[in-house]
């Protein structure tokens, strides 16, 4: 019985810190037009399309990139793969989907990169 309660208690405890509910509004693709999550949504980026598949730089893979907030954030590579590859002073770091956006967020298509998906959320309170 004390177990049972005190689970109800912390269980109690993280509901206060929900933020609200989602609910699905639309489907949108962003390509090279700068777009800005609006207030009251939220944006869950689903993947994106490479702008050519095979394409190498010097023998190194081509990075394929989204800019979010202006910071270019490296999703994939392609045209091999060459485990000497770095970009400067360090390797890339590969981030993977889904990424969550809250609003003001912006996001474009980055280097390599010529569409991205992404589903709109209303956050209901």
């Amino acid at each position: 019985m004390r177990y049972f309660t005190l689970f109800t208690l912390l269980f109690a405890g993280f509901q206060g810190f929900a933020q609200g509910n989602l609910q699905f509004n639309q489907a949108l693709i962003v390509t090279n037009t700068q777009l800005t999550v609006p207030v009251g949504k939220v944006w869950k980026v689903e993947s994106y399309t490479p702008s050519s598949a095979y394409s190498s730089h010097n023998g190194n893979p081509q990075t394929h990139a989204l800019i979010i907030n202006g910071d270019s954030r490296i999703v994939g590579l392609s045209g091999g793969v060459n485990y000497n590859y770095s970009s400067g002073s360090h390797s890339p770091v590969m981030h993977s989907f889904p990424i969550w956006l809250p609003s003001g967020t912006t996001l474009i298509s980055g280097p390599g990169t010529s569409m991205i998906s992404v589903l709109e959320f209303n956050i209901i309170p």
